[in-house]
């Protein structure tokens, strides 16, 4: 059977009954309409034209849906988490997919739009413990009030490593 959904009414017998007159036949009219907005909108993005027509949502702009947390999602097949710097910010991405093959290549896209920072020169990844300034291995060292830092002894003294 079919039924027609225009202007915010169905003419289903569950319509009056529904609340807010949200009957299964109006809500799917709905979703279809804006899951149609968001694709084309999505499309154009990736064509190169960001133009959406009159009267419809912008991806920026999305309407909100009630989300229902009774159900949890199932885990993906494959899935990587990265960090990129995204303006400015060290940001983590997660993706998931159902094949890997198809994962990998979505991984090896988004590394290739966000590289790598160079470290600043002379600043080297060093573990806890090391010197930043004079790349020497410190000791951790515990005061009375609990405090603990780590320093090596110079020619110049005592360094923090700072």
């Amino acid at each position: 059977m079919q039924y027609v959904v225009c202007n915010g009414t169905c003419e289903c017998r569950d319509f009056a009954k529904a609340e807010g007159g949200w009957c299964k036949h109006r809500a799917a009219a709905a979703i279809h309409k804006r899951a149609l907005a968001l694709a084309k909108a999505k499309l154009d993005t990736l064509n190169g034209s960001a133009a959406v027509p009159p009267g419809q949502p912008t991806p920026a702009q999305p309407q909100a849906a009630p989300a229902d947390t009774s159900t949890p999602l199932p885990e993906a097949p494959a899935s990587a988490n990265c960090y990129v710097t995204l303006a400015g910010r060290k940001v983590q991405v997660t993706l998931r997919d159902s094949d890997e093959q198809r994962l990998l290549a979505r991984l090896e896209a988004l590394l290739q739009r966000f590289p790598a920072e160079a470290e600043p020169e002379g600043e080297q990844a060093l573990p806890d413990g090391w010197c930043r300034k004079h790349s020497a291995q410190m000791k951790l060292n515990h005061g009375n009030d609990g405090s603990t830092w780590y320093s090596h002894k110079t020619a110049d003294g005592w360094c923090k490593g700072r």
